[in-house]
């Protein structure tokens, strides 16, 4: 192989235009309750987010790439930069890599309480997360197939959190937790045309805190482990002469997995 001293490929500039507008609302109702042996705080709450969003990309027509950009521009050097963009216009940018408009939509039911006792000296805390979403994502695109110009999904899961912090004579805090979340997607596969599932994460985190110098200086450290799942990544039998020789194999797979072990300190 011959080493040429450029990146590979064709460089040329893009034109990218984003827009995003929301509406976002929230509702909480909290009540605290003393009982023998601890008191009692409560909340349920609403959450709900309507978001639409615009991304436009545009590029240079292939056909005009050699009239519109030097081959130094082309082919970069990064020894001999050549960092010449074409002032943009419609009639330059003619190519439209990306026209797609997403509809996203998310609410949530939250509920909540926090326990204490032993005159405060030991907390629980509980929680429960229920999120709904619906996305819609359309491709604009002139060339979109029309099997994957449109696309549509609706998701509800459930999340949680407990934990505990217990506090050991005037200056050290005992806790631990353990939680889990989601994230929707609204990438869409461009062979299915499907929205791919949400992200979901896990997590435990085991520590402790003081206070040293007075209250002048903290000492914090815990050790933890989260694990994110369902996360999309390109199909490797996706045009596999073999397991995709009738071109059927999804472009995407929820399948990807992320593990994260650790111990953290902080001082200050």
């Amino acid at each position: 192989m011959l080493s040429t001293g450029r990146f590979g490929g064709v460089r040329e500039p893009t034109r990218r235009e984003e827009d995003f507008g929301s509406i976002t609302h929230q509702t909480d109702l909290t009540r605290r309750l003393t009982a023998p042996g601890g008191e009692h705080k409560i909340r349920v709450g609403l959450e709900a987010t309507l978001a639409r969003a615009e991304d436009v990309n545009r590029g240079i027509a292939f056909a005009d790439r050699n009239t519109l950009l030097p081959a130094d521009v082309r082919s970069f050097d990064p020894y001999h930069p050549n960092y010449l963009r074409p002032g943009y216009s419609p009639a330059v940018c003619r190519r439209v890599i990306t026209d797609q408009q997403s509809r996203l939509d998310y609410a949530a039911l939250v509920a909540d309480t926090r326990t204490a006792i032993n005159h405060g000296r030991t907390v629980f805390t509980t929680g429960l997360r229920h999120d709904f979403s619906g996305i819609a994502v359309t491709d604009r695109r002139a060339s979109a197939p029309p099997a994957t110009a449109r696309a549509e999904r609706q998701n509800g899961a459930l999340s949680l959190h407990l934990g505990v912090n217990q506090r050991v004579g005037r200056r050290v805090l005992l806790f631990a937790n353990t939680s889990s979340a989601i994230e929707p997607s609204s990438r869409v596969d461009a062979r299915t045309g499907e929205i791919q599932d949400h992200q979901s994460t896990a997590g435990v985190e085991l520590g402790a805190r003081t206070i040293l110098l007075e209250r002048r200086l903290s000492l914090s450290g815990f050790v933890y482990a989260y694990t994110n799942s369902d996360i999309a990544r390109r199909n490797p039998l996706f045009n596999d002469p073999v397991a995709d020789a009738a071109q059927t194999q999804p472009r995407l797979v929820t399948s990807g997995e992320e593990e994260f072990r650790g111990l953290s300190v902080q001082l200050g």
